[in-house]
């Protein structure tokens, strides 16, 4: 366990032999007993070396000059930090983070009535570890957590869309609609390393023509759009790519269903400021959202 080598308490008394005179002067601007006092300043000096009586009268050591620098310097970071704005954790995926957060930041902001400094990161651990050892306040999720000491709500469905190289155009706009799946599935295939294509796509047997598999969303979009193969991803991943005709969708075809999750807002069950907070995060959320789509 870290504890201080001195206490606050005997580096405030220390701190007060500099301006007063005497050490009942030094009682009077603590408010505390005189000789309650005398006994604490004897321990500071024969334990720190921090004050020595010199022709009768307690007297700052070279020390306890040294250390009451550093008091000083810990008081002012003290208040600094007390009269800053407190942090709030955002904890998200690359690709949540680029397409809501970063271009919403200033709303989040405005939701919140600028009362805190939000910090977005994207782990490297489980969302579930961040959120129970406290790394991360709030985390911005598809899907539901597992672990039962976290809540969570749902905010939108999430709809995944198939998708392929702008390149792969002409020759899927021959090929009739209720084909396209068939002939998708000849093609090379980028893989979300979390995800099994065959559970995801609903299929009977696996994709065995794998061209890459990475473990990141934008790395997928980057991978489709430089024509290595088709994949499948959220819509709003890619919404700025098919707006700006980089890649092109897919129908479904004979494809009934697709394996859809929710975009979900995630908080420490047992911790009451993100409790408080949720109502305004799931407004900015809808906000932002509604603005992307």
């Amino acid at each position: 366990m870290s504890k201080f080598e001195i206490s606050p308490e005997d580096c405030l008394i220390t701190l007060e032999f500099r301006d007063s005179a005497s050490l009942r002067e030094v009682a009077t601007r603590l408010n505390c007993d005189p000789s309650a006092l005398v006994r604490k300043v004897q321990r500071i000096a024969s334990e720190h070396g921090l004050l020595e009586k010199v022709k009768g009268r307690w007297v700052l050591t070279a020390k306890g000059h040294l250390l009451n620098r550093w008091t000083e310097d810990s008081l002012v970071s003290q208040k600094r930090l007390l009269e800053s704005k407190p942090q709030m954790r955002i904890g998200t995926t690359m690709w949540l983070s680029e397409q809501v957060i970063v271009p919403y930041y200033q709303a989040l902001h405005q939701a919140t009535e600028a009362h805190y400094n939000w910090i977005v990161t994207t782990p490297h651990r489980s969302f579930e570890t961040e959120l129970i050892e406290g790394t991360c306040d709030f985390v911005i999720a598809c899907g539901a957590p597992v672990d039962p000491l976290i809540s969570y709500k749902r905010i939108l469905p999430e709809e995944f869309i198939l998708i392929a190289p702008k390149s792969w155009q002409k020759e899927f706009k021959k090929i009739e609609e209720q084909e396209r799946f068939e002939k998708l599935l000849t093609k090379p295939f980028v893989r979300h390393s979390d995800m099994n294509p065959q559970e995801f796509l609903n299929l009977p047997e696996q994709i065995t023509n794998i061209s890459l598999t990475v473990d990141n969303i934008i790395g997928i979009r980057s991978a489709v759009s430089k024509g290595h193969g088709w994949s499948v991803v959220p819509r709003l991943a890619v919404l700025n790519e098919l707006e700006a005709d980089e890649l092109i969708e897919i129908p479904y075809g004979k494809l009934k269903v697709l394996t859809q999750n929710h975009l979900s807002l995630w908080w420490l069950r047992s911790r009451k400021e993100p409790q408080q907070l949720v109502g305004k995060m799931q407004q900015w959320l809808l906000h932002s959202l509604a603005g992307i789509k």
